[in-house]
């Protein structure tokens, strides 16, 4: 199959280009909260419940109800991505995954108008919430499950792909090395680049996601629109 037949195959929300910028802006959004936002990333949920745990163990109440927050707030985020796919799914020209970036939109140029000395808990919970309604509703990469988020399910991805291609010697499974590297290395450069943009322009260093996410939300109109 030549590259463009199969690049037409693969469903638009599951292309490698989508995939990246989205893995981008998953790595800035992380640098970001940890370099300007109180010291954590809104991503890892993980670390959040086990900070949960030990400040309740600790009776640290205010600190336990900042992290039961983000991890709800978390939740909620997949809650309502569901419930938009579930509500609006495809109706004519409209796509549910369209609204979504649109609203990360929206809610990314409002936080860059918050002032750093604000306290970062009412903003991570809100990064938490766009986070987690992107890796829900962007969850597969060319027919194989990813995150745009956090890394180490790719990693493990890769891991087995690698495993596949060098013993196994399935047909296809470079391919799937070479992609997760891809979206590994994004995440990467997101962190990279929004650590320099953040040194440059504070708090309104968010709004370069602004352009990531403008993008993902035209190529969507424009791909899946045609």
């Amino acid at each position: 199959m030549s590259p463009k037949r199969e690049s037409a195959a693969v469903p638009v929300p599951q292309r490698l280009i989508l995939g990246c910028v989205l893995a981008f802006t998953g790595g800035f959004l992380d640098i970001y909260t940890y370099l300007i936002r109180g010291g954590v990333f809104a991503n890892a949920q993980t670390s959040n419940l086990i900070f949960l745990g030990l400040r309740l163990m600790e009776g640290d109440w205010p600190q336990a109800l900042n992290y039961f927050a983000q991890v709800a707030s978390y939740v909620v985020g997949i809650l309502v991505a569901g419930v938009v796919k579930r509500r609006i799914g495809t109706k004519g020209n409209l796509h549910w995954r369209q609204i979504v970036i649109f609203a990360e939109f929206i809610l990314v140029t409002i936080i860059g108008y918050i002032p750093a000395s604000f306290p970062p808990e009412p903003v991570n919970v809100i990064v938490a919430f766009i986070c987690s309604v992107q890796v829900a509703s962007f969850d597969s990469l060319e027919g194989t499950s990813f995150a745009t988020t956090m890394c180490t399910g790719n990693l493990r991805q890769m891991g087995e792909h690698i495993l596949a291609f060098v013993v196994d010697k399935r047909p296809g499974a470079l391919r799937g090395v070479f992609k997760y590297v891809a979206i590994i290395v994004s995440f990467v450069m997101g962190a990279v680049i929004g650590t320099f943009f953040v040194a440059e322009m504070q708090e309104e260093a968010i709004w370069i996601c602004c352009y990531t996410l403008f993008f993902v939300l035209s190529y969507l109109l424009v791909m899946e629109d045609g």
